[in-house]
């Protein structure tokens, strides 16, 4: 028994050839091996306009774009109104849903693209002063409170349209949503048409 496993551990670390003609040649794990960690893993970020930010992020916060603010209330049943108003007829909108929604989507970018606006110059600003070394730990604090305040007043808004958006739904046509965006499955017999 002993000779068949250092065989058997001989033959894995490649030493020696199979002990028996039957042996399994298959690895005893298909995990792959880590790689070695990268000695550049931030190389090409370097030309960045803002460091800390995808060309991406930078224009989703230009866009009023949610950058996955909404995710909690995406994920549990909240939808947003951009992807209502897309399957507007799998969801049977009524007209005045559709206003609705219309009416929350406009007042939510109103909201986000100038709190993305100001986001982005408090970033831009955090990484000049890191490009001329003008920042000492007082202004940089002052900056990482400013952009920590703007950016809870952009989940804030992402998140409370969600909250609205619910509202103006049936419990049917959240189903069916989450059901399209592939969330769930809709059980129409078990879903009241009312919300």
């Amino acid at each position: 028994m002993r000779l068949a496993l250092l065989a058997a551990a001989l033959l894995l670390a490649g030493c020696v050839g199979p002990a028996e003609p039957h042996f399994d040649h298959t690895p005893a794990s298909t995990t792959p091996a880590p790689s070695a960690p990268s000695p550049a893993p931030y190389a090409g970020q370097e030309m960045r306009e803002i460091k800390a930010l995808s060309t991406e992020e930078i224009e989703g916060y230009r866009a009023g774009a949610g950058l996955g603010y909404a995710l909690p209330a995406e994920l549990n049943s909240y939808p947003g109104p951009l992807h209502a108003l897309e399957m507007g007829e799998r969801l049977q909108l009524t007209a005045e849903q559709r206003d609705a929604l219309t009416s929350l989507r406009a007042d939510m970018l109103a909201a986000a693209v100038p709190l993305g606006e100001r986001y982005l110059v408090i970033e831009s600003a955090i990484e000049q002063g890191f490009r001329d070394g003008a920042l000492d730990e007082p202004s940089l604090r002052s900056l990482l409170d400013e952009s920590a305040l703007v950016e809870a007043e952009l989940r804030y808004t992402h998140l409370s349209t969600h909250l609205a958006t619910k509202a103006l739904l049936t419990t049917h046509q959240v189903a069916l949503y989450d059901e399209a965006r592939g969330y769930g499955r809709a059980d129409h017999a078990s879903h009241e048409h009312e919300s």
